[in-house]
């Protein structure tokens, strides 16, 4: 549990930095940053910490053409992320790792908008002993990086952030009452 209230209190900060200090960022610096992390994703999806790792690298590089630091803090926050992660010893501490790092995604394409890429949302209620974690994929065959392959499928399509918008975004609205929002 404590460990909950320390990334709790970590995405909090780093809320207030991404809100604070992206206005450097605009929608053609976000999509280089979308496709690692993506790689990361389906790394940590198909259990593969090797696959996620090298994506972590990747996505250190394109964070490092970017805008500056100065410029965008919230760069600075995702190299420190990128650092935690490429450095785990064991997937699930990856995995932990990437919770904050798409938190942090989460908020820069909501924030700041792609230019071409369409983002998805996705929502697991049962990760991280049911406290939960959101994360992007490239499309809405639903890959769960947070359970990988015990419960590839297991959550839910939140938001579709479509390119060319300036950061809106269209909720997943279920077709009836009656369609699940959870595949657990």
């Amino acid at each position: 549990m404590n460990l909950f209230f320390k990334y709790l209190v970590a995405i909090a900060l780093l809320t207030t930095n991404v809100f604070a200090h992206s206005y450097a960022l605009k929608p053609q610096d976000v999509d280089p940053l979308l496709a690692p992390y993506f790689e990361i994703q389906m790394g940590l999806a198909k259990d593969k910490l090797d696959v996620a790792q090298k994506a972590t690298t990747h996505l250190k590089d394109v964070l490092t053409k970017g805008p500056s630091e100065e410029e965008a803090p919230v760069i600075r926050t995702l190299l420190n992320i990128t650092d935690k992660l490429s450095e785990s010893t064991d997937i699930q501490r990856a995995r932990q790792h990437f919770h904050v790092l798409s938190q942090e995604m989460i908020l820069v394409v909501e924030h700041v908008g792609t230019a071409n890429t369409t983002a998805y949302q996705m929502r697991c209620t049962m990760a991280f002993d049911h406290t939960g974690a959101s994360w992007l994929q490239a499309n809405d065959a639903l890959i769960n990086p947070f359970w990988g392959a015990r419960m590839l499928r297991c959550g839910h399509e939140v938001t579709i952030y479509a390119p060319k918008q300036g950061g809106t975004r269209r909720r997943k609205e279920p077709k009836s009452r009656n369609e699940p929002r959870e595949f657990c």
